[in-house]
């Protein structure tokens, strides 16, 4: 099991796995996103040399995070979503109405900052002016939130 980002040479199965898990033919704003993508924060999970995951990230917007359906509930998303905090220090989402996703990503320290809008600063340490791992404890007025993917589920 390995993470790490992806090349132009992923596109293909990245791009297959999307279509798997969200049961979408095409999504005009993936291709989109992947042109754009953040060359370290724009990920992919590997078993055996497979890949089960993955996310896209545009410039601050977690446009995309998706793992295969045989492959969810067992730590993947969170690993990938790590990844991806590590790479960007500020990050954007709009979640799907699925109330269980939106509590994963509060649980991951992400503050809903509007209906279907949510962010995830680094917290400072006061003393030290350092990163801590955690929620936020109050919305920080940054950027607008960009757009975000058209899939008919989300």
């Amino acid at each position: 099991m390995t993470s790490a980002p992806l090349t132009p040479w992923d596109y293909h199965v990245v791009k297959r796995l999307f279509q798997h898990t969200f049961l979408c033919n095409e999504d005009k704003n993936f291709v989109k996103a992947w042109k754009h993508r953040h060359p370290t924060a724009s990920v992919g999970y590997w078993v055996e040399d497979v890949l089960v995951g993955a996310t896209i990230v545009q410039h601050k917007t977690l446009e995309y995070i998706f793992i295969h359906p045989a492959f969810q509930n067992q730590g993947i998303g969170t690993i990938l979503l790590n990844t991806v905090l590590n790479n960007c220090s500020t990050i954007y989402l709009t979640a799907v109405k699925d109330q269980a996703v939106r509590s994963w990503y509060k649980k991951h320290g992400f503050e809903q900052t509007g209906e279907d809008t949510f962010v995830r600063v680094p917290v400072l340490n006061p003393s030290t002016h350092t990163k801590v791992n955690g929620p936020i404890s109050t919305p920080v007025e940054t950027e607008p939130l960009m757009a975000t993917h058209g899939c008919s589920i989300c």
